[in-house]
């Protein structure tokens, strides 16, 4: 993922990623929510039903994500510049009773750039 989205496609070739990513979200791991929402930011795509298939299956899976995953979502909404109040919210809920665990570079992404 990291290298395809630092390849300069075709605007089709990304619209048929975006499709095939909102077509598959309902089965997609914690992980793969996670690198997607990464691989979106890093490319600097910002279709809004495609993070909007993110946010569902990030929400749906929310008691499952790890730290490191919810540090990545996190950093993903705030890099490409999209809001989701209720999915934040959501992720505080989870991340707050494992705060020990967080690795300390983690924490700043986590709770410095949510704004609720």
């Amino acid at each position: 993922i990291a290298k395809i989205c630092r390849w300069h496609f075709p605007q089709e070739i990304w619209r048929s990623l975006e499709l095939g990513t909102v077509r598959h979200s309902g089965s997609f791991n914690t992980q793969q929510i996670s690198n997607v929402a990464w691989a979106l930011a890093t490319s600097k795509r910002t279709t809004p039903e495609v993070w909007a298939e993110v946010e569902r299956a990030a929400m749906s899976r929310a008691d499952s994500l790890t730290s490191q995953g919810i540090s990545n979502i996190v950093w993903a909404y705030a890099t490409a510049g999209i809001s989701s109040t209720l999915l934040f919210e959501r992720l505080v809920k989870v991340a707050l009773p494992h705060l020990f665990h967080l690795k300390h570079k983690n924490c700043p992404t986590l709770f410095g750039r949510m704004q609720l």
